[in-house]
């Protein structure tokens, strides 16, 4: 009974994956602006403190 579940189950996920209208290809994630780095000063309140010690908390 096991081995039956198996094949069901890997059959359906295969022709589930190799269909694109159902599973389309994920599309990488971009950025709008550049990462705030920990230790650049804070762009936020410009207090001139890390951004780690300011409003990176």
């Amino acid at each position: 009974m096991n081995d039956d579940n198996t094949a069901l189950t890997s059959t359906s996920i295969d022709s589930c994956c190799s269909n694109t209208r159902c599973c389309p290809p994920p599309t990488p994630v971009t950025r709008a602006a550049p990462k705030i780095g920990r230790n650049d000063p804070c762009p936020y309140c410009e207090s001139g403190k890390k951004y780690k010690k300011c409003c990176g908390q």
